[in-house]
């Protein structure tokens, strides 16, 4: 039995990093996300018991609402903050009172928000988190294509800054779906389009580049003729830089061209669609490929550039010159640069 749309009174708990969040099956990205909050010093949650999100009632239209499983197409959406439980409570019933030193100090302590679905194989819907605190100001990070959310909870406004990210699926959004989908996120394209849902995505990939194949469910992906179709869709022109290598399965970059390709588009703020193979040990001292992934890399840092004594010449090498990038995948165990891609057994939130 479907349950009722009604207005619900709002939510509040305690954060557990061990439980984070309630009724959600453990997951890769569930124990990463469970890590990076618990890194953040998340201490309470705000719940929107009843939340339609516009991401995932399209998904639903187009896909989860002709299942006969009985899909809801109602979400929940939890905010974080890094204050006490009953603080919490307190200040924001004096924030919706109106007053205004309540709701800033509640800003302040806004760690950002996580849509949760009502599909048991992929509930991490649309999150919006704060970045680490920076630790490193000789070497800051580089985050230009991330931009400023607004959310609305009982007339209270909260800020986070970031890039959307969330968890892909085989029904509406596979890798490439979703890493296209945070690009359009991109506060660089603000003025050029309105951000388009996974749903959305996936069908402009697939009008004019199908294959034989149903855009719905989508567990096949998409080619690289796709997404450059979904960005033309958008009005905007793709951009496709290649690997300046030849060999083995596919071209590949460079470690060195790759990072300054990648260092000069999010410095001018633009988002990157990375495509990859998947390689696993073939047990032969080799690799073969078991398959192709997409993430979207929203920003990096550079490492400390050595410091010369007087007269001395320097070599530059590849590990003094070696950028950490970041994605919106909350997986850090990327290696762009060999076009692998490896999942840790425990994945841990890792500051960068």
């Amino acid at each position: 039995m479907a349950r009722e749309h009604g207005p619900k009174a709002l939510r509040f708990s305690a954060f557990d990093i061990a439980s984070f969040p309630d009724g959600v099956a453990r997951s890769n990205q569930v124990a990463y996300l469970r890590s990076y909050l618990a890194d953040l010093a998340a201490q309470s949650i705000l719940e929107e018991p009843q939340y339609f999100d516009r991401d995932y009632l399209a998904e639903f239209t187009a896909f989860y609402g002709t299942s006969a499983r009985g899909y809801e197409n109602v979400c929940r959406r939890l905010h974080l903050f890094s204050v006490p439980l009953a603080e919490l409570r307190v200040r924001f019933a004096r924030a919706t009172a109106g007053n205004d030193a309540e709701h800033r100090a509640l800003q302040e302590n806004y760690l950002g928000f996580v849509v949760i679905r009502p599909t048991v194989a992929t509930p991490l819907g649309r999150t919006v988190l704060r970045w680490y605190p920076e630790t490193k100001p000789t070497t800051p990070r580089v985050t230009s294509p991330s931009r400023l959310y607004e959310t609305n909870v009982a007339g209270i406004r909260f800020t986070v800054r970031g890039l959307a990210w969330q968890q892909q699926d085989t029904a509406v959004g596979a890798c490439a779906t979703v890493a296209l989908w945070s690009m359009f996120h991109s506060s660089a394209l603000d003025e050029h389009h309105s951000i388009p849902t996974t749903a959305d995505v996936t069908k402009a990939a697939n009008e004019g580049w199908s294959i034989g194949r149903r855009p719905f469910p989508a567990g096949h992906g998409l080619q690289v003729e796709q997404m450059c179709e979904a960005i033309r869709a958008q009005k905007l022109a793709p951009a496709v830089f290649e690997g300046d290598r030849r060999g083995g399965m596919a071209p590949f970059f460079s470690p060195a061209r790759f990072r300054s390709t990648c260092a000069a588009l999010l410095r001018s703020g633009y988002p990157i669609l990375v495509g990859a193979l998947v390689l696993e040990d073939d047990g032969a001292g080799g690799y073969r490929q078991s398959g192709r992934h997409a993430v979207c890399a929203v920003g990096f840092r550079t490492a400390v550039t050595p410091v010369v004594p007087a007269g001395s010449a320097l070599r530059m090498t590849l590990r003094s010159s070696t950028s950490t990038f970041t994605t919106t995948t909350l997986d850090p165990a990327y290696a762009f640069g060999c076009s692998t891609y490896r999942l840790p057994p425990v994945p841990q939130a890792t500051r960068s």
